[in-house]
């Protein structure tokens, strides 16, 4: 009874749909939003298109053959008024046969799983059951780590189901057999649209005042339908169901600690891109490291003037941008090679800064009972990220640019996101889990711009007491 008189004591402080409440429902939907992209993705990756039995000395090329000409009747029989889509006629007999290779109409889907490993025919079980993998996988996460969320925490299984979504949801894009499909698949559902989904409703309705229940479950489960829209939007402009594949899994980069992860992910990416760049590669390499030297001594001058937020945010804002600019410098001519050099050294001078900050920013943030676990999740996202980066650059044999802008989207976006983060600049560290929760209540970017007054939100720590 204690713990529930605690509760209700906390919830009432918090109100019913307070500034917190808000912060980690936006949080909590954007589970919804993936999963839903993640359990309809097999529609777009392995479509099924309409499809016929390619004729020999007729068809040269499966995706541009003849559709529907008159020839066409000559060598395939009908069904119920539409050509059979499985079997052609033999000649030497006058019968008709099974056939072992088709042609797809390419009007909406240019590929898919379904037109490599043809799913069509005799073999339309294996579609079947590739998205049945999923759908086990489903239930099992709901079973497995919906329990394990009651043992170990709900954000323990939220942040580990939004990594593994990530990593399995980007992987399966490249397996080259079937049945290893089927098993990376079906973790797939484990943790894609089981894991994160329900553990995400679940700390929604914990959080939140009963009056905001309604309006919240059902928002949540809207998202969902978001998700699922996204599946069909960025299928209508990506025909290459590998690249979609890639696309679906990285929208799970939303769910990690983004100024963790995000900083790390363009620090490496300028990095270990330098090759794309045009000339010594020696030469280029020395200068990116050099650059970080006078990146670290304008941090030390700035960070204590400007204070920890603004800084990380415009530094990250800076970065991206430099990076997109890069991408879009032809390089074909001495003038672009050498502004698209300039331009990459610049945004890794702002990518170094804003990585010098996240290791004192995070010490500062999280109060002293969890602060060493804080940076080493901090420690463990960057690392993942470290990990991915070189993953993500095998993406320009699709589009030399791709890399770059998934780089820079991620910096961007985590950039502005870092706005809504406390300042710590001369402020005591929190050192209970009472005083992390209280410190910096309501203190964001917005609220510094919009003239409100700090003071309002200081509250004395624990410590200081």
């Amino acid at each position: 009874m204690d713990v529930d008189n605690d509760l209700e004591q906390l919830m009432a402080h918090l109100g019913e749909f307070g500034p917190y409440q808000m912060r980690q429902f936006a949080l909590h939907i954007m589970a919804a939003f993936t999963a839903g992209m993640h359990m309809l993705s097999l529609v777009t990756v392995a479509a099924v298109p309409d499809h016929r039995c390619a004729i020999p000395g007729v068809d040269v090329n499966r995706s541009v053959a003849p559709w529907n000409t008159s020839e066409l009747t000559f060598h395939i029989p009908r069904e119920k008024g539409r050509l059979d889509s499985c079997r052609i006629i033999d000649h030497s007999t006058n019968q008709s046969i099974k056939c072992d290779s088709w042609v797809f109409d390419n009007t909406y889907y240019e590929s898919s799983k379904a037109i490599e490993w043809n799913f069509v025919c005799d073999r339309r079980w294996m579609g079947a059951v590739a998205q049945s993998a999923y759908m086990f996988g489903v239930f099992t996460g709901a079973v497995v780590l919906g329990s394990l969320a009651d043992k170990f925490g709900r954000k323990t299984i939220f942040y580990l189901s939004a990594v593994m979504q990530l990593l399995l949801g980007v992987g399966v894009a490249f397996i080259p057999e079937y049945y290893t499909f089927l098993v990376i698949r079906f973790l797939y559902g484990v943790f894609g649209s089981a894991g994160s989904y329900i553990t995400g409703f679940v700390m929604t309705m914990e959080i939140v005042g009963p009056s905001k229940r309604t309006i919240c479950g059902v928002t949540f489960q809207a998202m969902f339908a978001v998700g699922v829209m996204m599946v069909a939007f960025w299928g209508y402009f990506i025909k290459d169901s590998t690249l979609l594949q890639v696309v679906y899994g990285l929208h799970s980069t939303i769910l990690i600690a983004h100024w963790w992860f995000a900083n790390s992910l363009a620090y490496y990416g300028l990095s270990l891109n330098t090759g794309n760049l045009a000339g010594n590669p020696y030469l280029i390499l020395f200068i990116l490291g050099l650059v970080e030297i006078p990146s670290y001594i304008m941090t030390i001058l700035l960070m204590d003037r400007t204070g920890r937020r603004s800084l990380i945010s415009s530094l990250m804002l800076l970065g991206g941008i430099c990076c997109i600019i890069a991408c879009y410098i032809p390089q074909e001519t001495a003038t672009g090679s050498v502004s698209a050099v300039t331009v990459v050294m610049l945004g890794k001078f702002f990518i170094a800064g804003s990585f010098a900050i996240i290791y004192n920013y995070t010490a500062e943030l999280f109060p002293t009972v969890v602060r060493n676990t804080a940076l080493g999740v901090g420690s463990m996202c960057a690392r993942l990220s470290g990990a991915l980066t070189p993953l993500i650059t095998l993406l320009d044999s699709f589009d030399k640019k791709l890399p770059s802008v998934i780089f820079a989207t991620i910096a961007i976006a985590s950039g502005l996101l870092s706005l809504l983060l406390p300042e710590t600049l001369n402020k005591p560290m929190p050192q209970t889990l009472e005083d992390g929760e209280k410190f910096g209540e309501g203190d964001t970017a917005c609220a510094s711009c919009f003239g409100r007054s700090k003071e309002k939100y200081e509250v004395p720590l624990a410590s200081m007491e």
